[in-house]
């Protein structure tokens, strides 16, 4: 069993774990619809996310397997090492076929290395500092995700999109030395269970007692944040160029505006839950901003780059309120034994990425790209329904 100041240690090589691991994949995030733009048509790049996305979820399901028969910290090795050779080839490829499938293994790989991380975590956490810790992890994700979309942009227009695979391949050489070097687990660690997502979902669905029903709804919020995101990265950058007609290095600059909330918000709305009002009240709140944030895209039609960067900063003022809220209520109502709730949630995203897509699809088939956004603010307003419907855990 670790002790105290042995968990302490473990989560702050844990939070460096993501750090790395997220600017692995947020330095080619923003643009990666772009890069895929090359080779196919605006519908076409869309239908990528969903083949990755789709291959995502199966790894999910079995990555519980491999960390019963190898152990936690070894399946992150495993898996880093299997991220590392999907993306270093892509720097150097100009078949389009080749860069389309390595793209493909590099995106699932780095969403499975993620939910590995995730279970690490919360076999080390106390859930009486759940927000805390939470909140920490997620600043420095947020502050890899900040310094991103700004140097992203600068050199993709000067050295296009080679530059950028290369230098989110590198950002898992530290990170494989901290699972390798780092990283301790204790036998308890493989004590990993399969994920029943059907079951899951069903006894969540059912919500035969008030802790399902709460997990019900905190997960809602959760799919209609990824939802949100998916939406966002995949057609923002699109949108922005091809429409409203603003350069890449003036995109990076935007959206690394736009992610600054990430950075100031999350950690103290993270002790605010934990300490003093709870998640409710908060959730409600990000739900309402971002909301009214999305809606307002559509309208806006000049190129001036302060008032993207100000309406983008304030869609994710309101996501990173909702991000670190359903965070810390998940992860207070689960313990490390809820892989089928945790799977649920970390499938949320490659959900999403296949469904955002299709929607998207079918609706441009009828409306215009601005109002892609319009619609994205209204369903997202929905989460004030199931914000309201949960208990709040102070």
């Amino acid at each position: 069993m670790l002790k105290g100041s042995a968990k302490k240690y473990l989560r702050l090589l844990t939070y460096l774990s993501g750090f790395f691991l997220t600017v692995h994949m947020a330095f080619p995030s923003y643009f990666a619809s772009q890069f895929l733009g090359q080779y196919l048509s605006n519908r076409q790049v869309g239908f990528v996310y969903i083949v990755a996305s789709l291959i995502t979820i199966l790894f999910i399901i079995y990555t519980p397997r491999i960390i019963r028969r190898i152990g936690l910290v070894k399946t992150v090795v495993l898996l880093t090492i299997a991220d590392l050779v999907a993306i270093l080839p892509l720097p150097f490829i100009k078949d389009p076929s080749w860069a389309i499938s390595f793209f493909t293994a590099y995106y699932a790989l780095g969403l499975v290395v993620r939910y590995a991380l995730d279970i690490y975590l919360e076999k080390i956490s106390d859930d009486r500092t759940e927000g805390g810790i939470r909140g920490i992890f997620l600043t420095f994700v947020n502050i890899a995700w900040l310094v991103s979309p700004f140097l992203a942009g600068q050199l993709i227009s000067d050295r296009g999109y080679s530059i950028i695979f290369l230098i989110a391949g590198l950002q898992l050489l530290p990170l494989l030395a901290i699972a390798i070097f780092g990283l301790k687990e204790s036998d308890t660690h493989r004590n990993v269970p399969t994920p029943k997502i059907r079951a899951g979902l069903y006894k969540l669905w059912k919500g035969a007692t008030a802790r399902d029903r709460n997990i019900f709804n905190i997960l809602a919020t959760d799919f209609l944040l990824n939802f949100f995101y998916a939406v966002m990265v995949i057609y923002m950058a699109l949108y922005l160029t091809e429409t409203i007609g603003l350069s890449k290095v003036g995109i990076g600059v935007a959206f690394t505006i736009m992610l600054l909330p990430f950075v100031l918000f999350e950690l103290p709305l993270g002790q605010i839950a934990d300490h003093w009002l709870g998640e409710k009240e908060i959730l409600i709140a990000g739900f309402i901003i971002m909301s009214l944030a999305t809606i307002a895209v559509p309208f806006i039609t000049t190129k001036t780059i302060w008032v993207w960067a100000l309406i983008l900063f304030l869609t994710r003022t309101g996501a990173a309120a909702v991000e670190i809220m359903k965070e810390t209520y998940l992860f207070k109502k689960i313990t490390g034994d809820d892989t089928d709730i945790l799977a649920i949630s970390r499938n949320m995203q490659p959900v999403t990425y296949i469904i955002g897509p299709l929607l998207v699809s079918l609706f441009l088939s009828f409306f215009d790209f601005k109002y892609v956004f319009l619609a994205l603010g209204i369903i997202v307003l929905s989460g004030v329904y199931f914000s309201l419907r949960i208990r709040d855990t102070k």
